[in-house]
């Protein structure tokens, strides 16, 4: 009953197509997921296809994650999940970190922003269409038009009972003007006052060069400076220095210990002659709650979308390619495909941290064989390889690691980015249970080596150059896929003038991975592919072997 069923929607695509295809969208690998049968389109015969995909990830296989070995699933949002986060998770606080050390005297400091947990959830939609043309009776055409709809279901919250550090009021996206000034004052009354116990000492003062009084007022002044160089570290003030988010909480035990260096080497700097440092370093009060943070990034400083729900509908990547028959017999099958991927679809923007592209906006080249074996009527066997060239392209990025991915929008700058080639191996055991019905299951291999990246027109080794290495860190990727579906395709007559109607549905699920930022994924595609003859002689006797896929 379930057969005749789908057999009369079949009859009447347009009771079904649209519905089933609302419900069942996009993938991020449209040909990996397909069922192959090895058939070529029948010449000057033209195939439409809709074939909506839907793709669902919230996990990826780990990779150096503590605590869980290689390959285990950990959550998409693991890189901006910590317990404590600073400069694990911001890279710009690892300096400011390193002069609060050195002010307070305290080598094990770090500051706290507060327990980060983001909770991610990414789907790909795909709502393609296909056209496959029958240019001869062994060589096919494809052109394959993808739009996609990308989503990215985020969830941040900071709970900062632990947190020690808040939004640093020196910079003007800390949300206080009058902070920021007050900043600036400090660092211009400490240099003032510094520049003058340096001009008495020049002078002769203090029994300079030689007594003791000299070496004691030489020592305020290395003290002095030592500061001034780590407050305009802490407050990102200095010239070069990278944009610092936040600052010890001011009834911090560092706080006060900032404050009481800069109370006593003011004294110290005035007990020598020099004008009064009037101002201190103005630090914050309160704690960093999750709309401070996404404030933070959203300011001059990041220049970034804040941690939040993101999508976007887009041109996808589309394809262009031709199918050339290698056998064509009842039996045995096999196919050679040729595909140019044109650099159509958006890739992830550099200032959103938690986009998902549209494409990878790039040309690809891929070259792959297809091949069945139908022994008999109840069963057989289908299995695709294929090879993909990933050509170099120029794009922004933000230089960063994966695990500490919140950087300033001043490493964000022009790069080479060369992806990293892929292989793709599947293998499709196939049961026929009635005439024109198959189920099959699939198993699937992805292999993409790490991608590479260079300065556009620089030499590699210039030392003025930004190390891009950290882009490449955990960009090699394997998955492992297991899956099944359905497939129905109508008989031809046997004058050929009848075209068939294909259709089906298949689901598969990544079961194991590596790479660290390799995602588990979770697909499902429905696909309807309607024949129509546009030219040639419609009889011919071995038009039902003939007709298929792509």
């Amino acid at each position: 009953m379930m057969i005749d069923a789908f057999r009369s929607l079949v009859a009447r695509p347009q009771a079904w197509a649209w519905p089933l295809a609302a419900a069942l969208v996009g993938a991020a690998e449209p040909a990996a997921a397909q069922y192959i049968d090895a058939r070529l389109i029948p010449k000057g015969a033209l195939r439409i296809d809709f074939s909506p995909q839907y793709t669902n990830f919230n996990q990826r296989f780990s990779l150096g994650t503590p605590g869980l070995i290689d390959g285990a699933p950990e959550p998409l949002g693991a890189d901006l999940t910590a317990d404590s986060t600073g400069g694990n998770v911001f890279p710009s606080l690892r300096g400011a970190d390193e002069a609060i050390r050195a002010i307070i005297g305290d080598p094990t400091y770090t500051m706290n922003v507060g327990a980060f947990n983001t909770v991610r959830d990414g789907d790909v939609r795909h709502f393609p269409f296909g056209f496959t043309f029958g240019l001869t009776d062994r060589i096919t055409l494809r052109v394959h038009i993808p739009l996609v709809t990308t989503r990215s279901q985020v969830t941040f919250t900071n709970d900062t009972t632990d947190a020690n550090a808040g939004l640093n009021g020196a910079r003007t996206e800390g949300g206080d003007a009058t902070s920021a000034v007050q900043a600036a004052a400090l660092i211009n009354e400490l240099t003032m006052a510094i520049g003058q116990v340096e001009g008495l000492i020049a002078g002769g003062s203090f029994g300079c060069p030689s007594s003791p009084s000299c070496a004691q007022a030489m020592a305020s002044v290395v003290r002095a400076q030592s500061l001034l160089n780590n407050l305009l570290v802490i407050t990102g003030l200095g010239a070069g220095q990278e944009f610092v988010a936040f600052a010890p909480l001011a009834n911090s035990s560092a706080g006060q210990a900032i404050a009481a260096e800069i109370a006593a080497v003011a004294a110290e700097l005035q007990s020598l002659g020099s004008s009064a440092v009037t101002t201190t370093l103005p630090l914050p009060a309160g704690r960093a709650a999750e709309g401070d943070v996404n404030g933070v990034l959203a300011g001059q400083g990041f220049a970034a979308a804040p941690l939040a729900f993101n999508r976007q509908t887009k041109l996808g990547d589309i394809e262009v390619g031709a199918r050339f028959g290698l056998l064509t017999g009842t039996s045995a099958r096999a196919v050679l495909v040729s595909t140019v991927r044109l650099p159509t679809g958006r890739p992830a923007q550099a200032d959103n941290f938690v986009d998902i592209g549209t494409g990878d906006g790039q040309t690809d080249i891929e070259v792959g064989l297809e091949a069945t074996f139908e022994p008999g009527r109840a069963v057989g066997l289908s299995f695709a390889v294929s090879y993909t060239l990933q050509l170099p392209h120029q794009l922004d990025r933000r230089v960063t690691t994966p695990s500490a991915p919140l950087v300033p929008v001043t490493r964000q700058i022009p790069v080479t980015r060369d992806l990293g080639d892929i292989i793709r191996l599947s293998a499709y055991p196939t049961l026929r249970l009635a005439e024109g019905f198959s189920v099959f299951a699939l198993v699937s291999y992805y292999h993409k080596a790490a991608d590479s990246f260079r300065h556009p027109g620089a030499a590699p080794t210039d030392p003025l150059l930004m190390d891009l290495s950290p882009l490449a860190v955990k960009t090699k990727q394997t998955a492992l896929s297991f899956g099944g579906g359905i497939a129905y395709r109508s008989a031809m007559d046997g004058s050929g003038r009848k075209l068939p109607i294909e259709a089906g549905l298949n689901y598969r699920a990544a079961f194991s991975g590596s790479g660290g930022l390799t995602p588990k994924m979770n697909t499902m595609q429905v696909y309807l592919r309607l024949f129509y003859r546009i030219f040639g002689n419609p009889v011919a006797a071995e038009a039902e072997e003939s007709v298929g896929q792509r």
